[in-house]
Order: C-alpha cells, then sequence, then structure tokens
C-alpha cells in the first residue's frame, strides 16, 4: 500500500481542483484543454482502453503560483473486453 503523504487541507484543496479539471475536461469533451494542466515536460501514462484503476499524480507548482501535473500515472485494475 502506498504511503499517504499529511498535506494542508489548502493543498489539499488546490490540488483536488487540479484532479477534477483534469476529469472534467475528460469527461465532457474538452481533452484539448488538458494540456495547460501539465507541467511543459509533464507526461500521462495510460493503457488506450477502457479501464478501472488507480491514479498516482505527482504535482508541481510553477513560478505563476498554479499548481500543474508533472506526471499522472493510470494503473490497470480491470480491463474490458474489446
Amino acid at each position: 500500500m502506498a504511503e499517504i503523504t499529511k498535506i494542508s487541507s489548502e493543498l489539499r484543496h488546490e490540488l483536488g481542483d487540479l484532479i477534477t479539471a483534469f476529469c472534467w475536461y475528460a469527461d465532457h469533451g474538452e481533452a484539448a484543454k488538458i494540456p495547460e494542466l501539465f507541467t511543459e515536460d509533464g507526461r500521462i501514462s495510460a493503457p488506450e482502453t477502457y479501464v478501472v484503476g488507480d491514479s498516482y499524480e505527482t504535482f508541481e507548482k510553477g513560478s505563476d503560483g498554479q499548481w500543474r501535473f508533472a506526471e499522472r500515472r493510470l494503473d490497470l485494475t480491470f480491463k474490458a473486453d474489446s
């Protein structure tokens, strides 16, 4: 089991907003906005199928004060039949 890092309520809220924005864009046909949520050299790793899994994020706060994903990794738990 991964270790949970204790963070402040304010930081939890800021990072939660970032994750929510990612999911909103992905779920509502606004994928073109997703790159703005990542650092310049940020990346995402995920299988190209319908899956259920866990996500693991690495965040970086920019000089503009905005949090962005440095990495978002999606680990496969269940894979849908093709």
